[in-house]
Protein backbone atom coordinates (compact mmCIF):
# COMPACT_ATOMS: atom_id res chain seq x y z
CA UNK A 1 0.00 0.00 0.00
CA UNK A 2 1.53 3.75 -1.08
CA UNK A 3 1.49 6.12 1.56
CA UNK A 4 0.83 8.96 -0.34
CA UNK A 5 -2.62 10.15 -2.69
CA UNK A 6 -3.98 12.90 -3.78
CA UNK A 7 -7.61 11.97 -2.23
CA UNK A 8 -8.57 9.57 0.21
CA UNK A 9 -12.27 8.34 0.22
CA UNK A 10 -13.65 7.15 3.75
CA UNK A 11 -16.31 4.04 3.12
CA UNK A 12 -17.37 2.80 0.26
CA UNK A 13 -21.14 3.84 -0.71
CA UNK A 14 -21.72 5.56 -4.21
CA UNK A 15 -21.23 9.12 -2.95
CA UNK A 16 -17.68 8.26 -2.17
CA UNK A 17 -17.21 6.77 -5.26
CA UNK A 18 -18.27 9.10 -7.51
CA UNK A 19 -16.07 11.58 -6.31
CA UNK A 20 -12.98 9.35 -6.23
CA UNK A 21 -13.93 8.20 -9.58
CA UNK A 22 -13.91 11.69 -11.32
CA UNK A 23 -11.05 12.76 -9.37
CA UNK A 24 -9.05 10.00 -10.54
CA UNK A 25 -10.49 10.90 -14.48
CA UNK A 26 -8.77 14.33 -13.47
CA UNK A 27 -5.78 12.16 -13.04
CA UNK A 28 -5.40 12.01 -9.51
CA UNK A 29 -4.70 9.23 -7.11
CA UNK A 30 -7.01 8.32 -5.01
CA UNK A 31 -7.28 5.55 -2.54
CA UNK A 32 -10.58 4.02 -1.12
CA UNK A 33 -10.86 2.33 2.58
CA UNK A 34 -13.62 0.49 3.15
CA UNK A 35 -14.61 -1.03 6.73
CA UNK A 36 -16.96 -4.11 5.20
CA UNK A 37 -16.09 -6.70 2.77
CA UNK A 38 -17.57 -5.04 -0.28
CA UNK A 39 -17.37 -2.19 -1.68
CA UNK A 40 -20.73 0.05 -2.28
CA UNK A 41 -22.61 0.24 0.82
CA UNK A 42 -26.52 -0.35 -0.21
CA UNK A 43 -24.97 -0.66 -3.64
CA UNK A 44 -23.96 -4.26 -2.91
CA UNK A 45 -25.57 -7.82 -3.54
CA UNK A 46 -24.67 -10.88 -2.07
CA UNK A 47 -25.12 -14.85 -2.75
CA UNK A 48 -27.46 -17.31 -1.40
CA UNK A 49 -28.80 -20.46 -2.87
CA UNK A 50 -28.19 -19.84 -6.44
CA UNK A 51 -29.37 -16.10 -6.35
CA UNK A 52 -27.23 -13.00 -6.40
CA UNK A 53 -29.58 -11.11 -3.74
CA UNK A 54 -30.02 -7.08 -4.00
CA UNK A 55 -29.31 -5.16 -0.90
CA UNK A 56 -31.25 -2.25 -1.15
CA UNK A 57 -31.33 0.39 -3.95
CA UNK A 58 -33.79 -1.37 -6.62
CA UNK A 59 -34.17 1.53 -8.97
CA UNK A 60 -32.62 4.49 -10.60
CA UNK A 61 -34.78 7.27 -12.07
CA UNK A 62 -34.01 9.41 -14.96
CA UNK A 63 -31.56 9.14 -17.14
CA UNK A 64 -32.91 11.56 -19.79
CA UNK A 65 -31.79 15.01 -20.74
CA UNK A 66 -33.81 16.85 -17.53
CA UNK A 67 -31.84 14.22 -14.80
CA UNK A 68 -29.78 16.19 -12.32
CA UNK A 69 -27.16 13.53 -13.07
CA UNK A 70 -27.25 13.34 -16.56
CA UNK A 71 -23.75 15.00 -16.99
CA UNK A 72 -22.59 12.87 -14.69
CA UNK A 73 -23.59 9.56 -16.32
CA UNK A 74 -22.00 10.81 -19.59
CA UNK A 75 -19.04 11.55 -17.43
CA UNK A 76 -18.56 8.10 -16.07
CA UNK A 77 -19.48 6.03 -18.97
CA UNK A 78 -22.18 4.43 -17.59
CA UNK A 79 -24.77 4.17 -20.26
CA UNK A 80 -22.01 2.31 -21.71
CA UNK A 81 -20.46 0.46 -19.79
CA UNK A 82 -23.69 -1.05 -18.15
CA UNK A 83 -27.43 -2.09 -19.18
CA UNK A 84 -29.81 -0.11 -17.63
CA UNK A 85 -33.39 -2.49 -18.14
CA UNK A 86 -36.51 -0.42 -18.19
CA UNK A 87 -39.29 -1.40 -15.26
CA UNK A 88 -41.87 -1.31 -17.84
CA UNK A 89 -44.01 0.28 -15.16
CA UNK A 90 -43.38 2.49 -12.42
CA UNK A 91 -45.04 0.47 -9.90
CA UNK A 92 -48.59 -1.09 -9.22
CA UNK A 93 -50.48 -0.60 -5.84
CA UNK A 94 -53.04 -3.00 -3.88
CA UNK A 95 -55.49 -1.62 -1.22
CA UNK A 96 -58.96 -1.87 -0.42
CA UNK A 97 -60.45 1.34 -1.40
CA UNK A 98 -58.90 0.97 -4.86
CA UNK A 99 -61.58 -0.81 -7.42
CA UNK A 100 -58.76 -2.59 -9.19
CA UNK A 101 -54.93 -2.60 -9.00
CA UNK A 102 -53.84 0.58 -9.83
CA UNK A 103 -50.59 0.63 -12.07
CA UNK A 104 -48.67 3.74 -12.56
CA UNK A 105 -47.13 3.64 -16.06
CA UNK A 106 -43.51 4.95 -17.71
CA UNK A 107 -43.96 8.06 -19.06
CA UNK A 108 -45.26 11.70 -17.69
CA UNK A 109 -48.03 11.79 -20.24
CA UNK A 110 -48.96 8.44 -19.47
CA UNK A 111 -49.43 8.48 -15.40
CA UNK A 112 -51.32 12.09 -16.03
CA UNK A 113 -54.10 10.17 -18.72
CA UNK A 114 -54.21 6.67 -16.51
CA UNK A 115 -54.16 8.96 -12.82
CA UNK A 116 -57.41 11.13 -14.77
CA UNK A 117 -59.38 7.98 -16.26
CA UNK A 118 -58.99 6.17 -12.62
CA UNK A 119 -59.74 9.48 -10.70
CA UNK A 120 -62.25 11.51 -13.23
CA UNK A 121 -63.66 13.77 -10.70
CA UNK A 122 -59.68 15.18 -10.02
CA UNK A 123 -58.78 16.27 -13.61
CA UNK A 124 -57.03 19.51 -12.85
CA UNK A 125 -55.93 18.56 -9.27
CA UNK A 126 -53.87 15.54 -11.03
CA UNK A 127 -53.01 18.02 -14.06
CA UNK A 128 -51.71 20.62 -11.41
CA UNK A 129 -50.22 17.60 -9.38
CA UNK A 130 -47.81 16.70 -12.23
CA UNK A 131 -47.53 19.98 -13.54
CA UNK A 132 -45.71 20.95 -9.98
CA UNK A 133 -43.36 17.90 -9.87
CA UNK A 134 -42.29 18.99 -13.42
CA UNK A 135 -41.69 22.46 -12.34
CA UNK A 136 -39.76 21.31 -8.77
CA UNK A 137 -37.60 19.05 -10.92
CA UNK A 138 -36.39 21.60 -13.45
CA UNK A 139 -35.87 24.32 -11.34
CA UNK A 140 -33.64 21.99 -8.67
CA UNK A 141 -32.00 20.31 -11.50
CA UNK A 142 -31.19 24.13 -13.14
CA UNK A 143 -29.98 25.43 -9.19
CA UNK A 144 -27.94 22.10 -8.37
CA UNK A 145 -25.96 21.84 -11.74
CA UNK A 146 -24.94 25.72 -11.49
CA UNK A 147 -21.32 26.66 -9.96
CA UNK A 148 -22.51 28.86 -7.58
CA UNK A 149 -19.58 31.15 -7.54
CA UNK A 150 -20.03 34.38 -5.61
CA UNK A 151 -19.77 35.58 -9.70
CA UNK A 152 -22.46 33.53 -10.03
CA UNK A 153 -24.66 35.16 -7.01
CA UNK A 154 -23.83 38.50 -8.68
CA UNK A 155 -25.57 37.74 -12.03
CA UNK A 156 -28.51 35.86 -10.41
CA UNK A 157 -29.23 37.02 -7.18
CA UNK A 158 -31.15 39.78 -8.15
CA UNK A 159 -33.12 37.48 -10.61
CA UNK A 160 -33.10 34.71 -8.37
CA UNK A 161 -37.18 34.99 -7.30
CA UNK A 162 -37.94 34.60 -10.72
CA UNK A 163 -35.50 32.24 -12.15
CA UNK A 164 -35.94 29.99 -9.41
CA UNK A 165 -39.55 30.76 -8.63
CA UNK A 166 -40.71 27.02 -7.86
CA UNK A 167 -37.63 26.82 -5.28
CA UNK A 168 -39.38 29.77 -2.79
CA UNK A 169 -42.97 28.89 -3.79
CA UNK A 170 -42.27 24.94 -2.46
CA UNK A 171 -39.40 25.14 0.38
CA UNK A 172 -41.82 25.18 3.43
CA UNK A 173 -44.66 22.96 2.17
CA UNK A 174 -44.74 18.82 3.08
CA UNK A 175 -46.23 16.47 0.64
CA UNK A 176 -49.06 15.57 2.82
CA UNK A 177 -50.63 19.19 3.08
CA UNK A 178 -49.92 19.62 -0.32
CA UNK A 179 -51.83 16.68 -1.39
CA UNK A 180 -54.66 17.81 1.34
CA UNK A 181 -54.89 21.12 -0.37
CA UNK A 182 -55.51 19.49 -4.24
CA UNK A 183 -57.44 16.43 -3.01
CA UNK A 184 -58.95 16.93 -0.09
CA UNK A 185 -60.16 13.90 1.97
CA UNK A 186 -60.10 11.46 -0.73
CA UNK A 187 -57.40 9.09 0.45
CA UNK A 188 -57.46 6.59 -1.70
CA UNK A 189 -55.89 9.22 -4.83
CA UNK A 190 -53.22 9.65 -2.30
CA UNK A 191 -52.14 6.99 -1.33
CA UNK A 192 -52.08 5.85 -5.15
CA UNK A 193 -49.93 8.80 -6.26
CA UNK A 194 -47.53 7.80 -3.45
CA UNK A 195 -47.39 4.33 -2.85
CA UNK A 196 -43.87 4.60 -2.88
CA UNK A 197 -43.52 6.24 -0.08
CA UNK A 198 -40.78 4.36 1.50
CA UNK A 199 -38.46 5.75 -0.97
CA UNK A 200 -38.34 8.99 0.70
CA UNK A 201 -39.87 8.79 4.18
CA UNK A 202 -42.19 7.51 7.12
CA UNK A 203 -43.98 10.41 7.74
CA UNK A 204 -45.32 12.29 4.51
CA UNK A 205 -46.50 15.57 6.48
CA UNK A 206 -43.06 16.13 7.38
CA UNK A 207 -41.24 15.25 3.95
CA UNK A 208 -40.00 18.22 1.74
CA UNK A 209 -42.64 18.54 -1.28
CA UNK A 210 -39.37 19.88 -2.78
CA UNK A 211 -36.98 16.49 -2.55
CA UNK A 212 -40.65 14.34 -3.47
CA UNK A 213 -40.89 16.68 -6.65
CA UNK A 214 -38.09 16.46 -8.17
CA UNK A 215 -37.10 12.76 -7.44
CA UNK A 216 -40.67 11.56 -8.29
CA UNK A 217 -40.79 13.52 -11.39
CA UNK A 218 -37.53 12.04 -12.26
CA UNK A 219 -39.55 8.86 -12.44
CA UNK A 220 -41.82 9.43 -14.31
CA UNK A 221 -40.40 11.53 -16.91
CA UNK A 222 -37.25 9.73 -17.30
CA UNK A 223 -38.20 6.13 -16.30
CA UNK A 224 -37.00 3.77 -13.60
CA UNK A 225 -34.37 1.01 -14.36
CA UNK A 226 -32.71 -1.45 -13.03
CA UNK A 227 -28.45 -2.24 -13.30
CA UNK A 228 -28.35 -5.64 -14.84
CA UNK A 229 -26.41 -7.84 -12.67
CA UNK A 230 -27.01 -5.70 -9.61
CA UNK A 231 -26.22 -2.29 -8.30
CA UNK A 232 -22.73 -4.13 -7.21
CA UNK A 233 -21.89 -3.97 -10.73
CA UNK A 234 -22.36 0.02 -10.90
CA UNK A 235 -20.18 0.15 -7.57
CA UNK A 236 -17.03 -2.13 -8.70
CA UNK A 237 -17.08 -0.26 -12.31
CA UNK A 238 -16.25 3.12 -10.19
CA UNK A 239 -13.72 0.86 -8.00
CA UNK A 240 -11.98 -0.08 -11.71
CA UNK A 241 -12.19 3.58 -12.68
CA UNK A 242 -9.76 4.37 -9.24
CA UNK A 243 -7.34 1.94 -9.83
CA UNK A 244 -6.86 2.50 -13.69
CA UNK A 245 -5.94 5.75 -12.53
CA UNK A 246 -3.12 4.18 -10.22
CA UNK A 247 -5.18 4.25 -7.11
CA UNK A 248 -5.62 1.84 -4.77
CA UNK A 249 -9.03 0.33 -2.45
CA UNK A 250 -9.37 -1.62 0.38
CA UNK A 251 -11.85 -3.44 2.02
CA UNK A 252 -11.86 -4.01 6.19
CA UNK A 253 -9.61 -1.14 6.49
CA UNK A 254 -11.36 1.23 9.29
CA UNK A 255 -10.49 4.38 9.45
CA UNK A 256 -9.85 5.79 13.20
CA UNK A 257 -8.19 9.29 12.88
CA UNK A 258 -8.06 12.02 10.02
CA UNK A 259 -5.44 13.44 10.71
CA UNK A 260 -4.56 17.77 10.73
CA UNK A 261 -1.59 19.90 10.45
CA UNK A 262 -1.90 23.40 9.89
CA UNK A 263 -5.88 23.39 10.40
CA UNK A 264 -5.67 21.29 7.04
CA UNK A 265 -6.22 17.38 6.40
CA UNK A 266 -3.06 15.82 5.76
CA UNK A 267 -4.84 12.34 5.83
CA UNK A 268 -5.84 9.12 7.89
CA UNK A 269 -5.07 6.56 10.49
CA UNK A 270 -6.50 3.44 9.57
CA UNK A 271 -6.62 -0.23 10.90
CA UNK A 272 -7.79 -3.77 10.29
CA UNK A 273 -11.94 -4.13 10.56
CA UNK A 274 -13.54 -6.92 12.43
CA UNK A 275 -15.89 -8.99 9.96
CA UNK A 276 -19.55 -7.78 10.69
CA UNK A 277 -21.54 -10.19 10.62
CA UNK A 278 -19.00 -12.36 12.97
CA UNK A 279 -18.35 -9.17 15.74
CA UNK A 280 -15.09 -11.06 16.40
CA UNK A 281 -12.40 -8.85 17.63
CA UNK A 282 -9.44 -8.01 15.18
CA UNK A 283 -6.03 -9.71 16.52
CA UNK A 284 -3.55 -7.68 14.55
CA UNK A 285 -5.30 -4.74 13.67
CA UNK A 286 -2.23 -3.41 11.63
CA UNK A 287 -2.52 0.46 11.81
CA UNK A 288 -1.66 2.27 9.16
CA UNK A 289 -1.37 6.12 7.47
CA UNK A 290 -2.04 7.48 4.24
CA UNK A 291 -1.51 11.08 3.17
CA UNK A 292 -3.55 13.17 0.71
CA UNK A 293 -4.97 17.22 1.01
CA UNK A 294 -8.41 16.58 0.01
CA UNK A 295 -10.64 13.54 2.10
CA UNK A 296 -14.14 12.56 0.68
CA UNK A 297 -15.90 11.70 3.77
CA UNK A 298 -18.75 9.06 2.43
CA UNK A 299 -19.51 8.30 6.21
CA UNK A 300 -22.48 10.30 8.41
CA UNK A 301 -20.97 13.22 9.72
CA UNK A 302 -21.61 11.69 13.24
CA UNK A 303 -19.22 8.84 12.45
CA UNK A 304 -16.49 11.50 10.89
CA UNK A 305 -16.76 13.47 13.92
CA UNK A 306 -15.01 10.36 16.01
CA UNK A 307 -12.08 10.49 13.94
CA UNK A 308 -11.26 14.11 14.02
CA UNK A 309 -9.16 15.60 16.83
CA UNK A 310 -11.45 16.37 19.72
CA UNK A 311 -10.59 20.40 19.17
CA UNK A 312 -12.11 20.23 15.61
CA UNK A 313 -15.17 17.75 16.59
CA UNK A 314 -17.78 20.46 17.70
CA UNK A 315 -17.21 23.36 14.72
CA UNK A 316 -17.19 20.50 12.74
CA UNK A 317 -21.05 18.93 13.87
CA UNK A 318 -22.26 22.95 14.36
CA UNK A 319 -24.67 22.34 11.17
CA UNK A 320 -25.47 18.74 11.51
CA UNK A 321 -26.05 18.51 15.44
CA UNK A 322 -30.01 19.40 15.33
CA UNK A 323 -30.59 17.53 12.02
CA UNK A 324 -32.92 14.53 12.18
CA UNK A 325 -31.84 11.62 9.89
CA UNK A 326 -33.79 9.54 7.78
CA UNK A 327 -35.67 6.70 8.73
CA UNK A 328 -35.22 3.30 8.08
CA UNK A 329 -35.97 0.14 6.20
CA UNK A 330 -36.77 -3.64 7.42
CA UNK A 331 -36.31 -5.97 3.81
CA UNK A 332 -37.13 -9.79 3.23
CA UNK A 333 -34.69 -11.70 0.60
CA UNK A 334 -36.52 -14.16 -0.70
CA UNK A 335 -35.22 -17.04 -2.83
CA UNK A 336 -38.61 -19.44 -5.34
CA UNK A 337 -37.92 -22.08 -7.20
CA UNK A 338 -41.34 -20.96 -9.38
CA UNK A 339 -41.26 -18.02 -10.94
CA UNK A 340 -43.54 -15.40 -8.81
CA UNK A 341 -45.82 -14.58 -12.14
CA UNK A 342 -47.55 -18.16 -11.34
CA UNK A 343 -48.80 -16.14 -8.22
CA UNK A 344 -50.33 -13.33 -9.81
CA UNK A 345 -47.46 -11.25 -9.73
CA UNK A 346 -47.46 -8.57 -12.63
CA UNK A 347 -45.02 -6.27 -12.07
CA UNK A 348 -41.95 -5.27 -10.76
CA UNK A 349 -42.60 -3.19 -8.10
CA UNK A 350 -46.24 -3.78 -6.24
CA UNK A 351 -46.98 -1.57 -3.30
CA UNK A 352 -49.01 -3.98 -1.01
CA UNK A 353 -50.98 -1.38 1.70
CA UNK A 354 -53.09 -3.27 4.23
CA UNK A 355 -56.71 -2.23 5.02
CA UNK A 356 -56.17 -0.22 8.35
CA UNK A 357 -53.85 1.88 6.67
CA UNK A 358 -56.49 3.89 5.07
CA UNK A 359 -54.77 7.19 5.26
CA UNK A 360 -51.47 8.80 4.71
CA UNK A 361 -51.99 10.32 7.92
CA UNK A 362 -51.42 6.80 9.76
CA UNK A 363 -47.54 6.10 7.58
CA UNK A 364 -45.85 6.51 10.68
CA UNK A 365 -47.78 4.19 12.59
CA UNK A 366 -46.70 1.50 9.84
CA UNK A 367 -42.95 1.89 11.01
CA UNK A 368 -43.49 1.43 14.36
CA UNK A 369 -45.40 -1.90 14.41
CA UNK A 370 -42.02 -4.30 15.04
CA UNK A 371 -41.72 -2.45 18.34
CA UNK A 372 -44.32 -5.13 19.25
CA UNK A 373 -44.22 -8.86 19.54
CA UNK A 374 -46.03 -10.00 15.83
CA UNK A 375 -49.58 -9.67 15.44
CA UNK A 376 -51.53 -10.07 12.64
CA UNK A 377 -51.63 -5.91 11.97
CA UNK A 378 -48.96 -5.49 9.17
CA UNK A 379 -47.18 -2.66 7.85
CA UNK A 380 -47.07 -1.47 4.35
CA UNK A 381 -43.99 -2.59 1.94
CA UNK A 382 -43.31 -3.32 -1.43
CA UNK A 383 -42.83 -6.70 -3.09
CA UNK A 384 -39.68 -6.23 -5.80
CA UNK A 385 -40.00 -9.52 -8.31
CA UNK A 386 -36.54 -9.23 -9.78
CA UNK A 387 -37.68 -11.95 -12.59
CA UNK A 388 -39.54 -10.13 -13.97
CA UNK A 389 -36.61 -8.30 -15.67
CA UNK A 390 -33.57 -9.74 -17.54
CA UNK A 391 -31.78 -9.29 -13.98
CA UNK A 392 -29.19 -11.62 -14.20
CA UNK A 393 -29.28 -12.06 -10.37
CA UNK A 394 -30.46 -16.08 -10.38
CA UNK A 395 -29.30 -19.62 -11.93
CA UNK A 396 -31.90 -21.28 -14.39
CA UNK A 397 -34.91 -22.74 -11.70
CA UNK A 398 -34.56 -19.79 -9.47
CA UNK A 399 -36.21 -16.96 -8.76
CA UNK A 400 -35.18 -14.03 -6.58
CA UNK A 401 -37.45 -11.09 -4.38
CA UNK A 402 -37.92 -8.89 -1.98
CA UNK A 403 -40.54 -7.62 0.50
CA UNK A 404 -38.96 -4.29 2.49
CA UNK A 405 -40.74 -1.32 3.67
CA UNK A 406 -40.44 1.63 6.73
CA UNK A 407 -38.31 0.69 10.06
CA UNK A 408 -36.95 2.43 13.40
CA UNK A 409 -34.03 1.63 15.17
CA UNK A 410 -36.10 2.10 18.44
CA UNK A 411 -38.44 -0.97 17.57
CA UNK A 412 -35.07 -3.48 17.96
CA UNK A 413 -32.42 -1.55 19.36
CA UNK A 414 -33.18 -2.43 23.41
CA UNK A 415 -33.69 -6.55 22.54
CA UNK A 416 -31.48 -8.50 24.10
CA UNK A 417 -29.72 -10.57 20.79
CA UNK A 418 -32.12 -14.04 21.04
CA UNK A 419 -35.21 -11.68 21.96
CA UNK A 420 -33.87 -9.73 18.79
CA UNK A 421 -33.57 -13.29 16.51
CA UNK A 422 -37.15 -14.29 18.01
CA UNK A 423 -39.04 -11.45 16.90
CA UNK A 424 -37.83 -10.72 13.69
CA UNK A 425 -38.37 -14.49 12.70
CA UNK A 426 -42.22 -14.11 14.15
CA UNK A 427 -42.33 -10.88 12.04
CA UNK A 428 -40.90 -12.50 9.16
CA UNK A 429 -43.61 -15.66 9.21
CA UNK A 430 -46.32 -13.50 9.64
CA UNK A 431 -45.24 -11.15 6.88
CA UNK A 432 -45.14 -13.88 4.65
CA UNK A 433 -48.09 -15.43 5.01
CA UNK A 434 -49.69 -12.20 4.49
CA UNK A 435 -47.55 -11.87 1.44
CA UNK A 436 -49.55 -15.39 0.46
CA UNK A 437 -53.04 -14.00 1.24
CA UNK A 438 -52.15 -11.64 -1.81
CA UNK A 439 -50.60 -14.39 -4.27
CA UNK A 440 -52.38 -17.42 -2.87
CA UNK A 441 -49.57 -20.50 -3.48
CA UNK A 442 -46.34 -18.49 -3.33
CA UNK A 443 -45.03 -19.26 0.01
CA UNK A 444 -44.61 -22.77 -0.99
CA UNK A 445 -42.21 -22.12 -3.25
CA UNK A 446 -40.10 -20.35 -1.35
CA UNK A 447 -36.23 -22.18 -0.99
CA UNK A 448 -34.81 -19.37 0.97
CA UNK A 449 -35.69 -16.35 3.31
CA UNK A 450 -33.54 -14.03 5.46
CA UNK A 451 -34.82 -10.91 7.70
CA UNK A 452 -33.12 -7.00 7.72
CA UNK A 453 -33.94 -4.64 9.78
CA UNK A 454 -33.01 -1.17 11.05
CA UNK A 455 -30.60 -2.75 13.49
CA UNK A 456 -28.89 -5.15 10.78
CA UNK A 457 -28.85 -1.41 8.27
CA UNK A 458 -27.05 -0.05 11.06
CA UNK A 459 -24.30 -2.59 11.55
CA UNK A 460 -23.74 -2.71 7.81
CA UNK A 461 -23.67 0.38 6.74
CA UNK A 462 -22.66 2.29 10.27
CA UNK A 463 -25.22 5.09 10.07
CA UNK A 464 -26.94 6.31 13.36
CA UNK A 465 -30.42 4.67 13.35
CA UNK A 466 -29.83 2.37 10.36
CA UNK A 467 -30.76 5.79 8.49
CA UNK A 468 -31.01 5.04 4.63
CA UNK A 469 -31.93 8.80 2.93
CA UNK A 470 -29.36 10.94 5.46
CA UNK A 471 -30.60 13.60 7.03
CA UNK A 472 -34.55 13.46 7.07
CA UNK A 473 -36.09 15.71 3.99
CA UNK A 474 -37.89 17.64 5.93
CA UNK A 475 -38.72 21.34 4.65
CA UNK A 476 -36.39 23.28 7.47
CA UNK A 477 -33.30 20.23 6.42
CA UNK A 478 -34.05 20.39 3.19
CA UNK A 479 -33.48 21.52 -0.62
CA UNK A 480 -31.19 25.01 -0.17
CA UNK A 481 -31.01 24.40 3.52
CA UNK A 482 -29.27 20.52 3.62
CA UNK A 483 -25.54 20.63 4.32
CA UNK A 484 -23.63 20.91 1.10
CA UNK A 485 -20.34 19.50 0.14
CA UNK A 486 -17.70 21.85 2.41
CA UNK A 487 -17.03 21.01 6.01
CA UNK A 488 -15.81 23.33 8.96
CA UNK A 489 -12.84 21.14 8.53
CA UNK A 490 -10.28 22.70 5.44
CA UNK A 491 -10.03 19.64 3.07
CA UNK A 492 -12.47 17.40 3.90
CA UNK A 493 -15.98 16.97 2.02
CA UNK A 494 -18.95 15.28 2.95
CA UNK A 495 -19.77 13.30 -0.08
CA UNK A 496 -22.68 10.99 1.31
CA UNK A 497 -26.11 10.99 1.40
CA UNK A 498 -26.34 13.38 4.38
CA UNK A 499 -25.16 15.93 1.78
CA UNK A 500 -27.06 18.23 -1.03
CA UNK A 501 -28.90 16.72 -2.49
CA UNK A 502 -28.97 13.03 -0.82
CA UNK A 503 -30.66 9.69 -0.65
CA UNK A 504 -30.60 7.19 -3.44
CA UNK A 505 -28.63 6.46 -6.55
CA UNK A 506 -29.25 9.95 -7.63
CA UNK A 507 -28.52 11.82 -4.47
CA UNK A 508 -25.74 10.20 -3.57
CA UNK A 509 -23.66 10.36 -6.63
CA UNK A 510 -24.51 13.66 -6.97
CA UNK A 511 -23.33 14.19 -3.43
CA UNK A 512 -20.28 13.10 -4.85
CA UNK A 513 -20.29 15.41 -7.77
CA UNK A 514 -21.01 18.03 -6.33
CA UNK A 515 -17.81 17.82 -3.92
CA UNK A 516 -15.94 17.80 -7.12
CA UNK A 517 -17.43 20.93 -8.27
CA UNK A 518 -16.37 22.71 -4.95
CA UNK A 519 -12.80 21.48 -5.75
CA UNK A 520 -13.00 22.98 -8.99
CA UNK A 521 -14.91 25.97 -7.68
CA UNK A 522 -12.07 26.72 -5.09
CA UNK A 523 -8.88 26.29 -7.57
CA UNK A 524 -10.23 28.56 -10.23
Amino acid sequence: MSSNYDAIVIGSGLGGLTAGALYAKQGKKVIVLERHLKFGGAATTFNRKGIKAEVGLHEIDGLDDGDLKIGLVEQLGLKKAMDFIPTKNFYAVRHSSLTEEFVMPEGIEQAIEYTISYFPFHKKAIQTYFKTLQQIRKSICRYSTSNRTIAWWVLNGPIFPLRFWPLLRFERITVGNYLQKLFGDNESIKLALCANFSYYTDDLYKLSILFYGAAQASFHVGGSYYIKGGSQVLSDYLIAIIKEAGGDAYTRRSVTKILIENDKTIGVEHEKAEVIAKKQPVKDKDPQQVFAPVIFGNAAPHELKKMLPENYQEPFMKPYQDKSVSTSLWTIYLAFDQNPSNFGVNHYSTFIIPDWLSSIKQVPKSASLFRQEATDKMPGFVFVDYSALESELTEDGRYFAVMTGLDHIDNWINLDEGEYQNRKNQWMENLITFLDKTFPGISERIIYKEMATARTVQDYLNTPGGAVYGFAQEPKQGGRFRPQSQTAVNGLLLTSAYAFPGGGFTGAMSAGENAIRYLKNRTS
